[in-house]
């Protein structure tokens, strides 16, 4: 029978496109995966970089002489070792992944993917690949642009592979329709084997629906995904689960305007403190997080305690400017508008800048009105291109009622009236937005960048807010 063998003289199996005699040929004989990592764990990265070449390339011969043929004599046997195949090399390839982004690697990882991409005339095998060109262009060469032409030939139906259809979500979701939305979220919540990851999606499901403007459904779907919590609070382990369990705890909380609910997501998430392996930004996530439930629960103090202790750590406008909102609801405007004017307003993701505009917005309303100031936040708000009928009706609303407030000069009782209007709109809204963050969108990066793992295949079963 005929046994594959790589040459000296063939092309190295590693994907670096050089021969195999000047690649990998050596490194086998003392690679190993044990020595990847103990190479890792010490922090040498460029050892273990070549040591993971040379595990793909040991892994691409057993495909090759096992894999590839049993696939044309008994494709039902050939497809599970493939799975097995497909498993093995995408811990290898995470592995790279990571590898390459600590050591700070000029390394043409795309090109190696293509390579090994030709290795094998699988349908599967090629996804798998396509998955892996899509979250390096995404999540690490932060790459939008690239990502996307990526998944412009294939449909979300023809993934089943969970965390590449999360990625496609991640992804292509600002441009699907709301019924394509939430048929993707619910083969997630099917093919999702952990309690944690189904809260999840159900939480992002409910804030779909929150999003057309079905607040019912959405309180339906977050019910749901409160009582599977309920009843499976005994598989709490990971800080993973810990953070699922908190963010749908807290948005049942603000949905239901149910403060029991609101206090147990504070429970969850001031246990993953205790947990030494976050990283600095998973901390200041953390605290973050309990920020915002302590406003929820109007406890300005602890809220404002556990910001603080988030800048710290890392300084995000987003606690910036919520921090900026406590100082509103204390009625202290002047150090509340400090904070929002400290802020470089063109730095500003999309939905931030809808936050700092209504934060902003309530304090010009709150004080004696500069109207430069209001028109400026006038035209911004006119510039944004909202697609969700949540964020669009406030604003569009907001819009209305800030030029009718221009318009009327004179009429000092008709002008309180509609500020008492218009700040009673906008404190509904800040209710719910510092939540949406914790769910559906980037939520694996998010999750990434929460524990510090050698293994990068836990992230996100993860890796995200």
């Amino acid at each position: 029978m005929y046994k594959f063998k790589l040459t000296g003289n063939m092309e190295c199996f590693c994907g670096s496109g050089k021969e195999f005699k000047f690649c990998c040929q050596d490194l086998l004989t003392i690679s190993s995966l044990k020595n990847l990592s103990t190479e890792i764990e010490k922090g040498d990265y460029k050892q273990a970089f070549l040591f993971c070449k040379a595990e793909i390339v040991r892994y691409m011969i057993n495909v090759k002489r096992h894999t590839e043929g049993l696939l044309v004599r008994n494709p039902l046997y050939g497809n599970k070792l493939l799975d097995i195949d497909i498993k093995a090399l995408s811990e290898l390839l995470e592995k790279m992944i990571v590898i390459i982004s600590k050591a700070n690697l000029q390394i043409p990882f795309i090109d190696m993917l293509n390579r090994l991409e030709e290795l094998l005339d699988n349908g599967k095998w090629h996804t798998r690949i396509l998955y892996y060109k899509v979250m390096w262009e995404y999540l690490y060469n932060n790459n939008l642009v690239n990502a996307k032409k990526y998944l412009t030939n294939i449909s979300f139906s023809e993934i089943n592979d969970l965390d590449f259809l999360q990625l496609y979500l991640d992804i292509m979701g600002d441009e699907l329709p709301f019924s394509n939305k939430v048929e993707i979220i619910d083969r997630l919540i099917k093919m999702e084997t952990k309690i944690s990851g189904k809260i999840k999606y159900l939480g992002a499901k409910s804030i779909e629906f929150l999003l057309i403007g079905d607040t019912a459904e959405a309180k339906n779907i977050i019910k749901q995904a409160i009582e599977i919590a309920n009843n499976n609070s005994d598989k709490v382990k990971e800080s993973y689960d810990f953070y699922q369990y908190g963010n749908v705890y807290i948005l049942g909380g603000k949905l239901l305007e149910d403060t029991h609910l609101k206090q147990r997501s504070g429970t969850y998430f001031e246990s993953m403190l205790s947990d030494n392996s976050l990283t600095v930004s998973g901390k200041a996530m953390v605290y973050s997080h309990l920020g915002d439930v302590y406003f929820s629960l109007n406890d300005f103090e602890k809220a404002f305690e556990f910001y603080n202790q988030s800048l710290k750590l890392e300084d995000l406008h987003l606690t910036r400017i919520l921090i900026a909102d406590i100082y509103f609801h204390k009625s202290d405007f002047n150090n509340s508008i400090k904070i929002l004017k400290g802020i470089e307003y063109d730095t500003l993701t999309f939905e931030n800048k809808i936050d700092f505009l209504i934060i902003y917005a309530k304090n010009l309303l709150s004080t004696v009105q500069n109207r430069t100031e209001v028109i400026w936040i006038l035209e911004e708000l006119k510039k944004l291109t909202l697609q969700s009928k949540y964020f669009s009706d406030i604003v569009n609303e907001l819009i209305i009622s800030i030029q009718e407030l221009l318009v009327e000069k004179n009429n000092k009782k008709q002008r309180k009236s509609l500020i008492r209007k218009i700040l009673s709109k906008l404190n509904e809204y800040l209710i719910l937005q510092p939540n949406l963050m914790g769910f559906g969108v980037n939520i694996n990066s998010l999750i990434n960048d929460l524990v510090k793992e050698d293994n990068p295949n836990k992230r996100t079963k993860s890796k995200g807010i």
